[in-house]
C-alpha cells in the first residue's frame, strides 16, 4: 500500500522565498520516496507551489487535493472581479453566492473540473471545511508505512488542521505521527508551548513521540517512518 502523507499548508507564499523553497523541496523527496501527496487542494501560495512540483515530478495521480467548494468560488474569482470595473469585490461575492447554491445541489464531483489536475493533481470537492479535514485524515490512515502528517508553515487554517489531527491520535482515531516543518523558526513558538504543556501536566509526555519538529523535508519523512519501525523519538527529527 502507497505511503500517504498529508500537508498542512497556506495558500498564500509568506514574506521569505525559503517557505516556497520548502514547499518544493517536499515535493522532491516526496518523488524521490515514491509518496503520495494528499493536500488542501487549493492552486496558490505555497499549497500551488506544493501540487505542482509534485505534479511535474510525479504525475498528477501522485496528488490527491481535498477542498470545500466555496472555496474553489473564492480562488477562481477573487482575481478576476478585481479586473471588472472599479476593482472592488462586488462581482466577486456575487459569483460567490451564485456558485455556492450550485454547489449546494449536488454531491461536488462534478465542479472538480474547476481545478485544472493536469497542473495541480486529482481533486475532491466537499460539502466544508470539516469534511475536508475527515476526508484527509482517512486517506491518511489507509496509507501504508511512514504515512503521516506534515504542517508547513500557514496561518490559522494551518494551525486548526494541525490541532485536530493531534487531537484524534490522542482520542485514538488514527495512529500517524505528526511533523512541524520549521522553516526559519516558524514553528520554535509551539515547540515551547507543547514543552510548557506537557511539564505543567496538560499535554501526556508520550506526545513527544508523535508531534515533531524538524527544519528539513527529509527530517519530516523520517520522522513520520520512526512510529512504524517501532523506534522512539523525543521530539525533534
Amino acid at each position: 500500500m502507497a505511503t500517504r502523507i498529508c500537508v498542512f499548508c497556506s495558500t498564500t507564499s509568506g514574506s521569505s522565498p525559503a517557505h516556497l523553497e520548502a514547499a518544493r523541496s517536499l515535493a522532491e523527496v516526496f518523488h524521490a520516496q515514491s509518496i503520495q501527496l494528499v493536500y488542501g487542494g487549493g492552486t496558490t501560495g505555497m499549497m500551488g507551489e506544493l501540487a505542482r512540483t509534485m505534479v511535474k515530478l510525479s504525475g498528477k495521480d501522485a496528488v490527491q487535493g481535498i477542498i470545500p467548494r466555496a472555496v474553489v468560488g473564492i480562488e477562481r474569482d477573487v482575481e478576476e472581479a478585481k479586473d471588472e470595473g472599479d476593482g472592488k469585490l462586488t462581482g466577486w461575492f456575487s459569483k460567490l453566492h451564485k456558485r455556492g447554491q450550485r454547489y449546494s445541489s449536488d454531491k461536488g464531483q462534478t465542479e472538480a473540473a474547476l481545478v485544472n489536475e493536469d497542473l495541480y493533481g486529482k481533486v475532491t470537492i466537499v460539502r466544508d471545511l470539516s469534511e475536508r479535514k475527515r476526508e484527509m485524515a482517512r486517506l491518511v490512515a489507509m496509507g501504508g508505512a511512514g504515512s503521516g502528517f506534515v504542517a508547513l508553515t500557514g496561518g490559522f487554517g494551518t494551525m486548526d488542521e494541525v490541532m485536530e489531527v493531534v487531537t484524534l491520535y490522542q482520542f485514538g482515531v488514527h495512529k500517524r505521527r505528526v511533523c512541524l516543518y520549521n522553516v526559519e523558526g516558524y514553528w520554535d513558538g509551539i515547540g515551547q508551548w507543547m514543552e510548557g504543556a506537557i511539564e505543567k501536566g496538560f499535554v501526556r509526555e508520550e506526545m513527544r513521540e508523535v508531534v515533531g519538529i524538524t527544519d528539513t523535508a527529509e527530517g519530516c519523512v523520517g520522522w513520520l517512518k520512526c512510529v512504524v519501525d517501532g523506534n522512539r523519538g523525543i521530539g525533534m527529527a
